[in-house]
């Protein structure tokens, strides 16, 4: 697998867990507001097998959070990965993603579903994010590429509350974004940590 960076017993992604999280190198989207630019190319990053990533977790996490780049690019790892830390921990596992990749959601104890190509959703997209309890909706706001014709079609389907976060800290079309989650009658929420409980 091309991995970025390993970071261990990392406090700031998991409330009240230590958490290794591991960046996997690539991703194909292009987003103007990208968090991780660095790991957008999937020349750059290093070659690491699934065994090694495993032997390199820490004893005093207790979750490991898989993230990118966009980590279901590498999917078939992806989900052999989960397996592995599945029967050789008692690790919990969160995956940061904006794929819907069905297999692999399913082994995982949350997934943060960030909603960036607002354009690729569909319906039954939404259903499913509705359907499973372990999917964490999410958007980002702030960001002048923000898109609210996606943005309606995500509240017009939406059960369950949406969570957000700031690009860099803007309030760029903050008050429109919760305008419209009132009009549509979903709940926004701050995502700072993911929660597992």
């Amino acid at each position: 697998m091309k991995i970025a960076k390993i970071i261990n017993n990392s406090s700031a992604e998991v409330k009240g867990h230590f958490s290794d999280v591991i960046y996997l190198q690539g991703c194909r989207r292009n987003c103007g507001y990208c968090f991780n630019p660095e790991l957008i190319p999937f020349n750059s990053g290093k070659e690491i097998s699934k065994h090694d990533i495993i032997n390199s977790l820490s004893e005093f996490s207790d979750v490991v959070v898989i993230t990118g780049g966009e980590p279901l690019y590498q999917d078939i790892d992806v989900d052999d990965l989960i397996i592995e830390i599945r029967e050789r921990t008692e690790k919990k596992i969160i995956l940061e993603t904006s794929l819907i990749v069905r297999i692999v959601y399913d082994k995982c104890d949350k997934v943060l579903f960030t909603f960036k190509s607002f354009d690729v959703i569909n319906e039954w997209d939404i259903d499913y994010i509705n359907h499973y309890d372990n999917i964490i909706p999410c958007v980002v706001i702030g960001h002048k590429w923000f898109d609210f014709d996606g943005y309606k079609k995500i509240l017009k389907g939406l059960k369950k509350p949406l969570f957000y976060r700031f690009y860099n800290g803007r309030l760029q079309k903050f008050n429109e974004v919760f305008r419209l989650a009132k009009i549509y009658n979903v709940e926004l929420k701050r995502l700072d940590k993911i929660c597992l409980d």
